[in-house]
Formats: structure tokens, sequence, C-alpha cells
């Protein structure tokens, strides 16, 4: 609680419900790649915010900072429905037209497979699940929790209450989703992505020791399910397991030396373990593989302020805030942080702007 002149300003910090963005690691369901993370910003433009390195967005040249002005001919687009487009499915080329501090360039890219190891399913089903799944994935979650529930009925399959579970949790229904991947776990337990959401959900209603079992068995399952590997360290992090969480993010360096979501993992749970000086290193060695990840800087800015070193980390906060102008929660963070400091008309400026974003 903040009070600034007669007004008093509340943060709370809790769990947020499933973004579409996030949803679509989790399903069952053919992934398209380029390398792409974009964000509306404020006035309602696209940028790119992120271009992961080695991935076709990189190969064709687009940078951090450019504006998506159009994606297949289509203009007027937010970042949501530019992911959507982009994910829609692997071996297809996209173009995008792009404004450059001015200039205007034109990219063609294609788009390559990602995510986990996925179940084999019969050619029908595996037609009839996408079909189901589709409208989630275009901003209509229930048509998708009809079809689903229908397909479900008819041909019980772990794919199929997989999505549903996602479909569910996407909505913040909870408990259906978690009813959901329960299901998916005994008719497939070998499955990773199946004990990965379990997990994820169990996580999103606060029953980490059971989060913890279930992306125990999701790693153990799919030792290269990179996505899964941070997500089990922050577990144990939260369970105070800070060597295991540790040992966890080592061993996937050694194979990945420069995977930059373990590199932000392990600053993640150093900073918890209020090694804050291995965890500047850890945030530095980020930045250097990626310096427009906007988290990265986030992160190396939690670490300098537990330093004491608060220049820095508002240096670091800035930057953070530059790179991705629409996260809220790092915004009122740092308002935070100047409230701290005395300063209280920059901290109010700030975190009204954070609420604004919320």
């Amino acid at each position: 609680r903040f009070t600034f002149g007669s007004h008093e300003w509340n943060i709370v910090v809790g769990t947020e419900k499933l973004s579409e963005e996030l949803a679509e690691r989790r399903y069952i369901y053919p992934r398209g790649f380029v390398g792409l993370n974009v964000g509306t910003l404020p006035g309602g433009q696209v940028r790119i915010l992120e271009v992961s390195p080695g991935s076709p967005a990189s190969g064709a040249g687009l940078r951090v900072g450019d504006t998506v002005l159009s994606v297949d001919g289509m203009r007027g687009l937010t970042a949501e429905a530019v992911r959507r487009i982009i994910v829609r499915g692997p071996g297809r080329t996209i173009s995008l037209d792009i404004d450059r501090q001015g200039e205007r360039l034109q990219f063609s890219l294609a788009t390559v497979r990602t995510g986990p190891i996925l179940p084999a399913l019969p050619n029908l089903l595996a037609q009839r699940l996408y079909a189901a799944t589709l409208p989630a994935r275009s901003g209509d979650g229930g048509a998708s929790l009809r079809l689903l529930r229908a397909l479900a009925e008819e041909a019980p399959n772990g794919a199929v209450l997989n999505n549903l579970g996602v479909v569910y949790e996407v909505g913040d229904d909870m408990g259906s989703a978690i009813r959901s991947y329960q299901s998916a776990v005994r008719l497939e337990p070998r499955v990773a992505l199946y004990r990965f959401n379990l997990g994820l959900a169990l996580q999103q209603i606060g029953n980490i020791e059971r989060a913890v079992e279930e992306l125990e068995i999701a790693v153990g399952l799919d030792p290269s399910f990179d996505d899964a590997i941070p997500d089990l360290a922050r577990a144990y992090t939260i369970v105070g397991r800070f060597d295991d969480a540790l040992n966890l993010l080592d061993t996937a360096l050694k194979r990945k030396p420069n995977h930059l979501p373990f590199w932000t993992a392990r600053c993640y749970v150093l900073t918890r373990a209020g090694r804050h000086e291995e965890a500047t290193s850890a945030a530095e060695r980020a930045i250097e593989l990626d310096p427009s990840h906007y988290y990265a800087y986030f992160q190396l800015a939690r670490a300098l302020k537990f330093r004491g070193r608060f220049d820095e980390a508002e240096k670091a906060y800035r930057k953070a805030i530059e790179l991705d102008p629409t996260k809220a929660g790092i915004i009122a963070e740092f308002g935070s942080m100047l409230a701290d400091r005395g300063r209280s008309k920059e901290a109010e400026a700030t975190l009204r702007q954070a609420i604004e974003l919320d």
C-alpha cells in the first residue's frame, strides 16, 4: 500500500488465468513457429518485442522494434491476432509488411514445427480434434467447448480431454480443467504434455506439492521438453527446493548452453534463494544472449535492487519497460521501488501507468 497525498494505492499480486497466447503451447495441435514475440502498444501499433536467435525471423532479418503493418495482407491486427496466424501450423509461408523507422519492408517467413513430443492419433480423430480446437485458437472458446465436449463423449481420448482442459482453463474454470487433465492422464499416463498441463493447473490453484510431482513426471517422460524445465525449476523454488531447481537447470544448460529461458529461470531461482550476485551474473548472461529480451532486464533489475544497487536497477527496469511497455506487473514493481526510494510523484505516475494497462 502506498500513499500519495490524499490517495492510497493497493497493489495486489495474484495468479492470472491462462492467456490465449500461453495456451498455444499446451494444446495437442501442430504449432507453427517463426521466432517472433509481438506486443500491442498503447497506441494500437503491433511491435516486434523479441526475435529468437537462429529462428526463421532472425534469418529473414526482422528486428526488435519493427512495427507490423500487416500479415498476409491483413491490416489493423492486434498482437494476439498476429500470434494466432503464426502458430496456425507448420509448413506455411506468411508475409509481413513492416515499418522500420519510416522505411516500408516486406518479409516472407516459413513456419516450422515446435513443441513437445505429441502422441500419435488416427488421421480422422486428429482432423476432428484440430477442427474442434481451431475456434478456441481463433478466440471462440465457447464453440470449442461444445465441439470438444461432444467429441470427448463420442471418442474418449487423452488428446481430446487435454485440449478440453486447456479451453476450460483459458475460461478460468479451473475445476473442470483439472478434471479434464486428470482424465487425460488416466487414459494416457505416459504423455508428458498431459502431465505438464495438470501440473501447471494444480500450481495455479495453489497445490504446489502435487504440481511438482506432475511436472517432475513430465520432464522424466520427455527430458527434451524445454518448456517444462523452467516451470519445474520455478515450482521447486516456490517450495524451497533451491538445490533441486539449480541442478535441473545446470543439467539443461549443459545440453543447451545458450537457451535463454534456462538462464532467466536460473536468475529467478538464485534471486529467490537470496544469491543476488549470482542472479545478476545469470541475468547478464541472458542479456548477452538476447539484448532485446525484456524479461532478462526485468530479472536483472530485481537482482540489482536486492543488492542495493538502485540506480543500476532503475536503468534495468526502464530498459525492460522500453522493450515491452505492455507489462503492467513490471511497471507496478518499478513504481513500488520508486515509492520505497521516496520519489512519490514519479511513483504515482508509474503506478497510474500500470493500472491503465491492467
